[in-house]
């Protein structure tokens, strides 16, 4: 069995200013998920700050720390 993927995007000011809203946007239409929803693959919501600030925006996919995120590059480093 798959284990699901779980992803978090920070909502903190800081990472919304850099871009954050946009990599959830990303990856909402490329797994076809809301933020706050789930399926068997993957869950995906928003999270407070994660202390990285100066390099965000930043996500955590299964509490591994992604920093630097952008709509580019979000699913290969979800993947």
């Amino acid at each position: 069995m798959q284990k699901q993927i779980i992803i978090k995007v920070c909502k903190h000011r800081s990472c919304v200013a850099n871009g954050s809203e946009n990599v959830m946007k990303k990856i909402e239409q490329s797994i076809g998920l809301t933020a706050g929803s789930k399926n068997i693959e993957y869950d995906l919501d928003y999270c407070g700050c994660l202390g990285h600030c100066a390099f965000g925006p930043n996500i955590v996919v299964n509490n591994n720390l992604v920093s630097g995120a952008d709509q580019g590059n979000i699913m290969e480093k979800i993947a």
